[in-house]
């Protein structure tokens, strides 16, 4: 059984880390490649820029970010391309800086003559299945490039989708406008979400610009905190809980827009009813105000109006004692569904209208 010491994280390796965190990008790995070469004598692993032997490329089929800067490939080796078969002395994987990159050795162990010997394709051996840790140190992230669908497994496939889905950017088409997204343009009071700002907060746009090309990170959020993103600046904004909101709403009008605080006036649009005798029951259909005014022309006693609103206990009466001609009138706040009470004497002609409420009033 093949023994090999661990992988060592190469100066060209550190080389992609450095320039995918400086630019923003992942650091994608490419490749696996095994050899049987031997590493010179006074060759430092570090030095190595290529893997010195090749014999095969080794699929690669998924990774996994196991934390503290160690990063496991997996990987599926046979035999069937293979022309001449050779001692695997020598492991090396690939990786770039981003889609962009140069591709550049990144990790290489040599077991020696502890390892095993592949034959060619003329002596098939059933895929194998192996697992390479590597130092990846602080790139903000990583990917990699699945080099062989024919041998990926439904935990692979599992994996695969559970990965891209994890990334915020891969489904930009249906839910980017609401995850902040690279080099994008944004206007002020647009409102993003960030994954690592968590559920309750999000960010609103408060000038206008173009996001960096590089992932956003915000380390130690506070609410109401300015946010530089590129050109864009952001306020980190949270949703209030139905705890929070509770009782404070419906009672503050300092909660309230301009449009909102005229919700409850009157408006415009009513309905007229008929006053079929010196009193009548109506029940609102909206949130508004009942209104009575009566008029009598000549002599009589005095003319008078009370409204009163059962369901709440509000009521209204005016009077005018005068016995000759004059007007009077009245108004009450309904909810919907109130009962409301109408009566009047001694008049000539009346109005007697429902006024919807500006937030009331119907659409259609």
């Amino acid at each position: 059984m093949a023994k090999y010491p661990a992988m060592t994280t190469t100066n060209a390796g550190l080389n992609v880390i450095g320039e995918a965190n400086t630019t923003g990008v992942a650091v994608i790995f490419t490749k696996i490649v095994a050899g049987d070469g031997d590493v010179p004598e006074g060759t430092s692993i570090a030095d190595l820029t290529s893997v010195i032997s090749p014999h095969l490329e080794i699929a690669t089929m998924h990774g996994e970010n196991l934390g503290n800067g160690q990063y496991q490939l997996k990987g599926t080796l046979d035999n069937s391309t293979l022309e001449t078969g050779f001692r695997a002395k020598e492991i090396g994987v690939y990786a770039k800086a981003g889609e962009d990159g140069e591709e550049n050795l990144f990790a290489y162990t040599n077991g020696g003559n502890y390892t095993d010997y592949i034959p060619d394709k003329r002596t098939p051996i059933d895929a194998q299945d192996f697992y390479i840790d590597i130092v990846v140190g602080n790139a903000s992230e990583v990917d990699i490039i699945v080099s062989d669908e024919n041998y990926v497994t439904r935990e692979d496939v599992d994996i695969l989708i559970g990965d891209h889905d994890a990334k915020y950017e891969s489904h930009r088409d249906v839910y980017g406008k609401f995850i902040r997204q690279k080099s994008t343009t944004y206007s002020v009071g647009d409102v993003v979400y960030l994954p690592n700002l968590g559920a309750k907060l999000y960010l609103e746009c408060t000038a206008g610009g173009t996001t960096d090309s590089s992932y956003l990170t915000i380390t130690s959020p506070v609410v109401n905190m300015l946010v530089t993103d590129g050109t864009v600046t952001w306020e980190i904004r949270k949703i209030a809980s139905a705890q929070e909101l509770a009782g404070k709403a419906d009672r503050s009008l300092s909660n309230l827009t301009d449009a909102g605080k005229a919700f409850a006036f009157p408006s415009d649009t009513f309905i007229s009813l008929t006053l079929a005798s010196s009193s009548m029951t109506y029940i609102a259909p909206a949130n508004g105000y009942v209104k009575l005014g009566i008029n009598r022309s000549g002599s009589g006693g005095q003319i008078e109006v009370v409204l009163l609103n059962v369901s709440s206990g509000i009521s209204t009466t005016n009077i005018n004692p005068t016995g000759g001609t004059g007007s009077v009138a009245g108004h009450i706040p309904v909810q919907k569904g109130d009962e409301v009470r109408i009566s009047a004497n001694n008049y000539t002609s009346y109005t007697c209208v429902f006024i919807y409420a500006q937030g009331e009033v119907p659409t259609a």
